[in-house]
């Protein structure tokens, strides 16, 4: 049984999001972040993070998981299976029909100090990801400056 903690890092209400997941499983532990893109917010976040780690743990040859994420929204949903906002539902779906190849698979609400790992993985790469935006669009700024004289 593979235990899984997910997490999402959003700038601002709706931007720049990144997300994070560690596996520990068999007394192995796998951890990935990656930068999804700029127009999320952090339930989205959380979404495309448990589909991620969810897929990663596929790939794996993992058969039963048990995940934790410190959002409410995500881990009610899966438990209940109803949305309270249909516009997760392309999400809610995804989730669902991967969490169905699984022998077992439960989503559980943790406290975000619980969840204290991914957390940090989720906010450190979407750090690295902003700077390294900021830095490509002042380079575009100086490159169009010189264009121009």
């Amino acid at each position: 049984m593979a235990i899984i903690y997910i997490d999402a890092a959003t700038h601002n209400q709706k931007g720049p999001t990144a997300i994070s997941y560690v596996i520990n499983n068999n007394n192995q532990k796998y951890i990935q972040s990656k930068y999804v893109g700029d127009q999320f917010d952090n339930h989205e976040g959380e979404w495309l993070a448990l589909i991620n780690a969810l897929e990663y743990a596929e790939l794996l040859s993992i058969e039963s998981v048990i995940v934790y994420t410190d959002s409410k929204v995500v881990a009610d949903s899966m438990e209940k299976d109803q949305l309270k906002h249909s516009k997760y539902e392309g999400f809610h779906l995804k989730a669902k029909l991967i969490a169905h190849r699984f022998e077992l698979c439960l989503v559980n609400w943790s406290a975000r100090k619980k969840n204290k790992e991914a957390d940090l993985h989720a906010k450190q790469c979407l750090y690295e990801a902003m700077h390294s935006l900021s830095e490509r669009n002042q380079n575009s700024s100086s490159s169009q400056d010189k264009l121009k004289d």
